[in-house]
């Protein structure tokens, strides 16, 4: 969840022109995940009841809710994502040359 309040810099004041959440790098993640391989893959009706359990009372999410779902065991292998666009880097070398 993007932060409420910006962070400060080393002089405490907020970047300049800070109007609230913001992007700060754009990610590629298509690369990411190769050699995807499905075994098995179900569609169907189901009811989810929420409950106690030993760890947590959820009985006050509602009731009990029918309805589709589908369920896929998969493997395969995972790379790294890569930065498309660095919008800190860019703002950073805009201020380095700036008087």
């Amino acid at each position: 969840m993007c932060p409420s309040t910006p962070r400060t810099g080393a002089d405490g004041d907020p970047p300049r022109g800070w109007a609230g959440a913001a992007v700060h790098q754009l990610i590629d993640a298509s690369g990411a995940g190769s050699d995807g391989v499905v075994s098995s893959a179900f569609r169907g009706r189901v009811t989810v009841t929420f409950g106690a359990s030993p760890l947590c009372d959820v009985t006050a999410l509602g009731r009990s809710h029918a309805g589709e779902a589908c369920w896929v065991e998969s493997s395969f292998k995972e790379g790294y994502a890569r930065v498309a666009h660095d919008f800190l880097a860019e703002a950073a070398a805009e201020r380095s040359t700036q008087p």
